[in-house]
């Protein structure tokens, strides 16, 4: 077993006994370690740019770069309050632990939420998403690598999303309708091609900031106090966005929910949020047929892709000019450019240290060893033995021949 496994044992045994986690539900759990297969799956954290995993090679030829955002004809919606008196509450960014320690405070609260989970995290968290779904919580697209869409190529964001909602379908059999683009970064392009894979995109109009916590920019009663003062000013029907991803964001959830249930705001998900199905359409339909026969080939594909009107043509370029981040903020743009390599750079952290540990642990054992060497005369130096008290000491020279030498003794 190497270091970091033995890290990582340490932490799920902190997680378990010391912050108490929920223990997981033992059906979701042995269902998703016995019938779950992600070997078709990019990498965690490694962001998609085909669809070789449905059999489409000419996709893969291309690159997925050459889908022309002229073609994508469907209205471009994106949807930040809802159509009713409801506050639709929402969590983005899991499946993690922290999840399952906020399921159980929305079990409490008879609580219904929705949460944006982003496929990388299913693959080492799938029984967390199935425990999710069968809690009665609606689940919605967040891609699979979480990057900032207006950043990419047409093709590179229809991979992104199709893939992450193949890792959803693949756990709780269906496929989201909803999604919801990362950072809240979006323009024209990114909703179009959203919209052309059929589904509903979802952004925000309270933006609880729980984020916030972990940079130090805010503690957790400044936006309790912001909450608190969105609902006096009369906002009832708020689409509002969290995380579960920390211990700090999760414990922030647990009093934002109360500040809700009191002010009698009608809690709910995203779709009684909006009127709109939660799952099915084209992309389930699709989906569904990948995972039947294994692959379907690029005539397939490409066919529905192009019944969706995204169609192979000349490369398209990324024009940033139009990203419309929610926020408005530089302190979350940082944190988006950042993001993307969170869990690369938790590791990266982790191996620093052991390296830096295992350095000192180096340096210790050639210092401590070079004064026991010197210690026991090892240097080719004459050396005194060890002489009890009141007898004469022995040098001993290079050439082994004893020779009696007086000096005086300190008691």
């Amino acid at each position: 077993m190497n270091p970091i496994h033995i890290l990582y044992l340490a932490s799920v045994l902190f997680h378990s006994f010391v912050l108490g986690y929920p223990s997981p539900n033992r059906n979701a759990r042995d269902y998703a370690r016995r019938t779950l297969d992600f070997s078709w799956a990019p990498l965690a954290w490694v962001r998609p740019t085909n669809l070789t995993w449905a059999g489409t090679t000419k996709w893969r030829e291309t690159t997925a770069n050459q889908i022309s955002e002229l073609d994508v004809k469907k209205n471009a919606v994106y949807h930040r309050a809802c159509t009713s008196n409801t506050w639709g509450l929402s969590f983005d960014d899991g499946p993690t632990n922290f999840t399952r320690v906020l399921l159980k405070t929305l079990k409490n609260h008879n609580v219904r939420a929705t949460f944006f989970v982003i496929g990388s995290q299913i693959l080492s968290n799938p029984d967390i998403l199935l425990e999710t779904y069968q809690a009665g919580h609606q689940i919605g697209i967040h891609t699979f690598a979480h990057p900032n869409m207006t950043s990419l190529t047409t093709g590179e964001m229809v991979a992104e999303i199709i893939t992450g909602a193949r890792t959803i379908k693949e756990v709780i059999g269906v496929t989201p309708k909803f999604w919801r683009p990362p950072y809240g970064y979006q323009n024209e392009k990114v909703l179009r091609v959203a919209s052309a894979l059929g589904l509903t995109s979802v952004g925000w109009t309270d933006d609880i900031r729980d984020w916030a916590i972990m940079t130090k920019s805010k503690t957790s009663k400044d936006i309790q106090s912001s909450v608190q003062s969105s609902i006096d000013q009369g906002l009832r029907n708020s689409i509002s966005s969290e995380h579960d991803t920390h211990a700090e964001t999760v414990s922030l959830a647990g009093s934002i929910l109360g500040i809700l249930l009191k002010s009698g705001v009608n809690i709910n998900t995203m779709d009684a949020c909006l009127g709109v199905e939660a799952y099915g359409g084209p992309l389930d339909e699709f989906l569904e047929q990948v995972m039947k026969e294994g692959s379907v080939g690029d005539a397939v594909a490409t066919s529905f892709l192009q019944r969706r009107g995204l169609h192979s043509e000349d490369p398209v370029s990324t024009d940033d000019s139009e990203v419309s981040p929610e926020f408005g903020s530089s302190n979350y743009s940082s944190r988006a450019n950042s993001s993307d390599m969170q869990q690369a750079g938790m590791w990266l952290i982790v191996g620093s240290l052991l390296f830096v540990g295992l350095m000192v642990f180096i340096l210790y054992c050639i210092s401590h060893g070079y004064k026991l060497m010197k210690r026991k005369r090892v240097f080719g130096r004459p050396a005194v033995s060890e002489t009890p008290v009141g007898r004469e000491p022995v040098v001993v020279d290079v050439a082994g021949q004893a020779v009696v030498q007086e000096f005086k003794i300190t008691v």
